[in-house]
């Protein structure tokens, strides 16, 4: 059980709650901070689609953090929710809970290929 998290601002995705964790927590690596957050040390915390996510929400076991809250508060998943069908969301939903997210990128569209960065800004 987690005895710190930093609270989550309204509109602040889970990614940076994770990383000002580890800043707080006063880990010095990000392997025990890993291991505090999702029990497992064989991840990457992702910005679109965050894994290990029951795991997190049973650390914590405040109803704000429950597993519906966080993916439906604060990460990026419900923007596809329009593009794709119940039951692929459904699945989306159980495979970030569970920590199974290889494939899931593809069941979104989210090709693996990007465009080619730009060297600097333009506007």
């Amino acid at each position: 059980m987690l005895w710190y998290f930093p609270d989550l601002y309204p509109d602040e995705i889970l990614y940076s709650g994770f990383a000002r964790y580890h800043f707080y927590s006063g880990n010095t690596s990000y392997r025990d901070t890993l291991l505090d957050l999702f029990g497992t040390d064989n991840t990457k915390p992702s910005i679109i689609l965050p894994s290990h996510l029951k795991y997190f929400s049973n650390q914590l076991r405040h109803e704000s953090y429950s597993l519906e809250k966080v993916i439906n508060n604060h990460t990026l998943i419900p923007y596809y929710r329009p593009f794709i069908s119940a039951a692929q969301f459904n699945d989306v939903i159980e495979q970030v809970a569970i920590g199974n997210t290889k494939g899931l990128f593809n069941a979104l569209g989210l090709a693996c290929n990007r465009p080619k960065k730009k060297n600097d800004l333009y506007y």
